[in-house]
């Protein structure tokens, strides 16, 4: 297939690029590099430039993709709050920039990155007809999101699937983004530096494997499903001190562990069923946590190359 996808030089984007060239796939990248940081590997086609841009719609148009995998995004729940339009001007009006692209493409199937964000502080274990309850602009965005999917998709029968993100970790993740935990310990490990844990370490998050992501966003693309929202999850929530244990014995160091006031209480359990994905798209988690944390303290001096200034259309 020829696959557009925005936010490819990203964390999740550049580990999706490759499972796409890996399967066949004729791929663009388009990205802005505001947080895009990978080079998209040969022959990928890559634009550096904002999806509201004209030459991103006349490089789409050129391209003509049989798919979509919309990831560009700000991804920090906290700069949310921080700058609420920021964060709604790109996560939710470029996804209908995006959907009004693709409509005038001719009903180009469309795979959205959402966020497990939109269900809020929920205890259990969360399945897609379970009301959101999102708790913060980032969350409300991504929901907001979706329902332009539904919308665009029932009007002017664009194809869409909705991929709700658990927490994504993995390899190549840039160390700038202080959020992701598996990779800020791993780091510390490596420069010998104590793990800092908010509260007692009891918080738990389902972790999902980049790579796992990866093929699930391949799967949706090539997929004849349409307007379906999946959590792409382990199914089983992991707490923080589980995470740091993992990373010393991966290491084989025995890092000190400092406890810090936890200040404001998010969401202090989270865990999504995976079970609507296995039955309609045939995905599963293949990564546990102990593998996938092997992989990344493996990793976590191997950084691919840098997108450099240069970009071709």
């Amino acid at each position: 297939m020829r696959i557009a996808v925005t936010g490819g030089a990203g964390f999740i984007g550049s580990h999706t690029v490759n499972h796409l060239v890996n399967a066949g796939d004729e791929v663009l990248v388009i990205d802005d590099l505001s947080a895009g940081h990978v080079r998209p590997p040969a022959p990928v086609r890559w634009l550096k430039a904002d999806i509201f841009s004209e030459q991103a719609a006349e490089v789409l148009h050129r391209f003509k993709p049989q798919a979509v995998i919309h990831l560009a995004a700000r991804v920090d729940v906290e700069a949310s709050w921080e700058c609420p339009q920021d964060d709604l001007r790109v996560n939710v009006e470029g996804t209908l920039r995006l959907l009004e692209l693709c409509r005038s493409l001719g009903q180009v199937r469309f795979v959205f990155a959402s966020s497990a964000s939109v269900y809020g502080a929920n205890p259990g274990v969360v399945r897609e007809h379970e009301p959101p309850a999102p708790c913060s602009p980032y969350g409300l965005g991504k929901l907001t999101a979706e329902r332009y999917l539904e919308l665009w998709g029932s009007r002017w029968e664009i194809p869409w699937l909705a991929l709700r993100y658990a927490n994504v970790y993995g390899p190549y993740r840039k160390d700038s983004y202080p959020k992701g935990v598996c990779r800020v310990f791993a780091r510390r490990i490596q420069n010998r530096l104590p793990l800092v844990i908010n509260g007692d370490g009891s918080q738990s998050r389902d972790f999902v494997s980049v790579y796992d992501v990866a093929r699930a966003n391949y799967l949706a693309c090539h997929s004849k499903l349409s307007g379906e929202i999946m959590n792409i999850s382990s199914g089983c929530g992991h707490t923080i001190l589980e995470v740091a244990e993992h990373l010393k014995l991966a290491s084989a160091r025995q890092p000190e562990i400092v406890f810090i006031p936890e200040g404001e209480v998010g969401v202090a359990k989270s865990a999504l069923s995976p079970d609507k994905a296995k039955a309609l798209l045939g995905w599963e988690p293949e990564w546990s946590l102990q593998e996938g944390l092997f992989d990344l303290w493996t990793k976590v001096d191997h950084e691919p190359l840098a997108v450099s200034g240069v970009c071709a259309g």
